[in-house]
């Protein structure tokens, strides 16, 4: 053991020492059983010098004995020529004083309480176990995604900056700010960035399902366009030679890369952008669902698409019907409601409870009125391209529609 242990040591015991000696002495208690020993031994000795001069420094004991007794509690290594020749106490006049007491001290102090050393704590550092995330942006809600540095499944959460991609079929994500809801389809990837544009689809296909926002839009961008909303509901694709998207529920704002364009698309509408620009995409079929006031034909609110909820207190015209409207090249609509009969549409305009329109004269139209009652209701509606109802024109459309006060 070299002398350095022992200055370290007797530097710790008079509260000499700086951290970074503190550190280096742990280190050597750690890897080092002489030090340890030498350490204890020491301790021990100065818990008996410390007990033996509390004993002698009484108002009883004379001005010397206490003031060579204080400084008889600090050890020191003693060197002659550059060599260490041992340990001594300061000053030597009070190690003298001090020896006859300490022999006879040892002798009536009880082995239990002599030998109570100074229990220095050696601070361990554990290795802790690798984690892939802790906080983040967004959380796995079912399915599971991959990135470069690990695999997240359920309850995981991602941060910025990472690129994901879902493995196992799609993937559920939840957006912790604001708990929008995002499905992101089986190998698709998607990048999560920060700014005003916190999501970058690299690839594949994301259904988004925007919480209402009041400040600032909520922003996906692709490879040739960028789709922003204030809350609603859109599939948003993105593939090397396109992107495109589709509205289910709201409005969304539809920016192309090339030329700085923008289109505003409603439910049922889609659109596309590549390196020419904009594009909009009409398939056949129902477009929206339009309530109308019976008695002047005005609509009473925006178009509706999948879902739509009616406040009663809110519909200042009643009674209603429902317009379906349809692309141009639609020449029946067949509707469906609950607990009432199929009715079909040969004419324009197409209405969920009927008109009494007849085939070539549109005066007198009058449709059939309906008073909507708190519930929720399910509506069908079945575009065809001819009136016999031969050939339908996409798919069965459905609107769950709520009445609430």
């Amino acid at each position: 053991m070299s002398h350095a242990a022992d200055e370290l040591i007797i530097g710790y015991l008079a509260d000499d020492l700086d951290q970074e000696q503190v550190t280096q002495l742990e280190h050597m208690l750690r890897d080092d059983p002489s030090v340890r020993d030498r350490f204890a031994a020491l301790c021990r000795d100065d818990v008996v010098l410390r007990q033996v001069v509390g004993m002698m420094a009484t108002p009883s004991t004379g001005r010397h004995t206490r003031r060579a007794a204080k400084s008889s509690t600090r050890l020191r290594v003693v060197y002659k020529k550059n060599r260490r020749i041992g340990i001594q106490f300061l000053p030597l006049a009070a190690a003298a004083m001090v020896a006859a007491v300490i022999t006879v001290f040892i002798g009536l102090m009880p082995t239990k309480d002599l030998f109570a050393t100074k229990k220095m704590e050696v601070a361990v550092h554990p290795t802790p176990e690798p984690q892939v995330m802790v906080k983040g942006l967004m959380q796995v809600v079912s399915g599971s995604v991959m990135m470069i540095d690990g695999k997240i499944s359920v309850g995981g959460q991602i941060p910025a900056g990472r690129t994901l991609m879902a493995v196992d079929g799609e993937a559920n994500l939840r957006w912790l700010i604001d708990d929008s809801q995002l499905t992101l389809a089986r190998g698709s990837k998607l990048n999560i960035e920060t700014g005003d544009a916190p999501l970058r689809l690299v690839e594949g296909t994301i259904t988004a399902h925007i919480s209402r926002r009041k400040d600032r839009p909520f922003t996906i961008v692709g490879p040739h366009a960028t789709t922003s909303v204030m809350g609603t509901k859109f599939v948003f694709t993105a593939a090397a030679d396109k992107t495109s998207t589709q509205v289910i529920e709201g409005r969304v704002s539809f920016h192309a890369t090339v030329a700085h364009t923008v289109m505003e698309l409603i439910p049922g509408e889609q659109a596309s952008a590549d390196k020419t620009g904009l594009q909009r995409l009409q398939t056949s079929g129902v477009i929206a669902f339009v309530p109308e006031g019976v008695e002047n034909r005005q609509p009473t609110g925006q178009r509706w698409w999948h879902r739509a909820t009616v406040h009663l207190n809110e519909l200042q015209l009643r009674p209603i019907n429902i317009r379906v409207d349809c692309t141009p090249d639609i020449a029946a609509v067949k509707c469906k409601l609950p607990n009432m009969a199929t009715q079909t549409e040969k004419e324009l305009p197409f209405y969920v409870f009927g008109n009494n329109l007849k085939s070539g004269n549109i005066t007198g139209l009058k449709t059939h009125q309906w008073n909507p009652q708190i519930g929720t209701y399910t509506i069908t509606a079945q575009p065809y391209f001819d009136v016999e109802s031969q050939q339908p024109a996409g798919p069965e459309i459905t609107l769950e529609l709520t009445v609430v006060p």
